[in-house]
């Protein structure tokens, strides 16, 4: 059943917001739907995400995921997805902030209008 992840990302490093370049961004949503390829990954790995928005203020998964398994899955993919994004920030400890916030979608209508909604901005 597919599920909406929408992780705070109001990163904060001493008040200080963390801005990620645009190829920063293609980068890490390439990265995480890599990782949640079969094979790839022994925890994300078969969760497939359908669609993906990395925005200043936050993050927006539509992932395919079992609900006992969601915490871990989010868990990885914010750990490896930060780790990442570390490598060349030394001045910056952390990317995302704690915990996430998710909604389990139902039927196909609003599986389809999650989509258009996150189609339509990545294209603004």
């Amino acid at each position: 059943m597919p599920l909406l992840i929408a992780s705070k990302a109001e990163v904060k490093q001493k008040d200080k917001q963390v801005r990620l370049s645009g190829i920063e961004v293609e980068n890490t949503m390439s990265y995480l739907i890599n990782l949640t390829q079969k094979k790839t990954d022994h925890i994300a790995g078969g969760n497939r995400i359908l669609a993906g928005l990395i925005a200043s203020e936050k993050v927006e998964l539509l992932l395919e995921c079992s609900g006992d398994k969601l915490q871990q899955v989010v868990g990885r993919l914010k750990s490896k997805s930060s780790s990442a994004l570390l490598w060349n920030r030394a001045e910056e400890k952390h990317i995302w902030s704690k915990g996430f916030w998710y909604a389990q979608l139902l039927n196909e209508i609003s599986k389809q209008a999650m989509l258009n909604y996150i189609k339509s901005k990545n294209a603004a």
